[in-house]
């Protein structure tokens, strides 16, 4: 028996560049062939990525084929926004490359919250417990409140540390910032 011809290459039907990114990405590697080819196709069609878009894909290259590779899409994008940085930030982050993600992170125009709790976890994640409470000593000093991850990994780090004084500290610092609920 002989297969049937594949279907013409045509409009998309039911999805967008987008939500086929998203879905890739959340295969993971699995699906990065997938993904290139949704890259590919998009490519050849003459669609323009909005920023939305070209995030999309990017983080489909952070979580399926590694930081490496998601930087090589993050160098030729003609357009980076908080969440484009933000992303490979992630990417770094969990692949555990501390130093490139510190270097991104100081290259970034406007970090935001998310910016800061993903290197501040980050540190944390790695036992860097004294690196994690100084960069959100940073942090305050720069002038970006904290929210609720920023004092939940903040106080995973004084549990690493066994530091009780910081610690019992951190509940007041939240409740004078409002956000002890």
């Amino acid at each position: 028996m002989s297969r049937p011809p594949p279907a013409p290459a045509g409009p998309l039907p039911n999805a967008t560049f987008s939500h086929l990114f998203q879905l890739c990405a959340n295969g993971g590697r699995a699906f990065l062939a997938a993904g290139r080819a949704a890259h590919a196709r998009m490519l050849v069609s003459g669609f323009v990525p909005t920023a939305f878009v070209a995030n999309c894909f990017l983080q489909m290259y952070a979580r399926c084929a590694g930081a490496a590779h998601a930087r090589m899409v993050f160098d030729v994008m003609p357009h980076r926004d908080t969440v484009s940085w933000n992303t490979m930030l992630t990417a770094y982050s969990h692949a555990g490359d501390i130093d490139a993600a510190l270097a991104l992170f100081d290259a970034m125009p406007d970090p935001d919250i998310v910016s800061w709790n993903t290197l501040v976890s980050s540190y944390c994640q790695r036992s860097m417990f004294r690196e994690s409470v100084g960069l959100f000593l940073e942090m305050a000093s720069r002038g970006v409140a904290p929210d609720r991850t920023t004092f939940a990994v903040l106080l995973k780090a004084c549990g690493g540390l066994e530091n009780l004084v910081l610690g019992v500290q951190i509940p007041c610092i939240d409740s004078k910032d409002g956000l002890g609920g």
